[in-house]
């Protein structure tokens, strides 16, 4: 949180000094043309600054944005992503374990993993002659989405020969496993309202909030349990909300 904060503050301090140049008889227009490079190049920053400010993020997106300016006020935006959705995986001191005879019983182990991919292209909006610029913005994307998840079971029994409570790995039954998978298609849509930052001539910072409707068409499905499959499938139109993103780009 307090790394936080003295981005702002640096953030501000260079506002200021921008105000400064205003009161200097600099005008609007030989303020805006500091700025100069048609092109700026971006990263989303908002894991690791989750991570200084001590907290967790539950939903990792990692985005290489870049954006063309098409007028003063007007930019065409490409970005791409990688989401982790879920990352979860269960081991012997997590599982549970379930008895299935009087001297032996199994540990199961659940795991699930998803991730998705997608290219974003649309256009953003701002005010060229401030150092701090309400943003707003506007995608189309295409993407695809993965989603693995099974259960693990580790057979034990009671070894009543070398100790009187001496549970060990089975070696009448190998470990055994069920698993499903789903893949999708995405198309979607979405819209960006945040606030842009100057803080020098060749830098931006943008805090953004991107809500976005996605519809997801199933490629491929197998599963060895038809149950957990169904419990899981999740085709058709979703709404996602998402967070403030962070994104630091360089203009060129």
């Amino acid at each position: 949180m307090k790394v936080f904060f003295l981005v702002l503050l640096v953030a501000l301090a260079n506002v200021l000094n921008a105000q400064e140049d205003y009161a200097n008889g600099e005008s609007e227009k030989e303020f805006a043309l500091r700025f100069s490079g048609n092109n700026m190049v971006g990263l989303n920053l908002t894991v690791p600054a989750t991570l200084l400010m001590g907290a967790e993020h539950f939903s990792p997106r990692y985005s290489l944005l870049f954006r063309r300016m098409l007028q003063s006020n007007k930019a065409l935006r490409i970005w791409a992503n990688y989401e982790i959705l879920d990352d979860y995986s269960e081991d012997i001191t997590t599982a549970d374990a379930v008895p299935t005879g009087a001297n032996t019983f199994e540990y199961r182990a659940d795991y699930r993993s998803s991730y998705r991919t997608d290219v974003r292209v649309g256009m953003d909006w701002s005010k060229p002659d401030r150092a701090i610029s309400a943003v707003y913005g506007a995608d189309i994307f295409a993407g695809y989405e993965s989603y693995h998840f099974g259960t693990n079971y580790t057979p034990y029994f009671l070894d009543t020969a070398n100790c009187s409570n001496c549970w060990v790995p089975s070696p009448f039954e190998a470990t055994r496993s069920e698993k499903g998978e789903l893949e999708y298609l995405l198309l979607g849509a979405d819209f960006s309202i945040g606030c842009l930052f100057r803080p020098s001539e060749k830098t931006e910072v943008t805090l953004q909030w991107t809500p976005e409707i996605t519809s997801r068409s199933e490629l491929h499905s197998f599963s060895d349990d038809a149950t957990a499959l169904r419990a899981i499938r999740n085709d058709g139109i979703s709404f996602n909300f998402r967070g403030v993103e962070l994104f630091v780009g360089i203009r060129f």
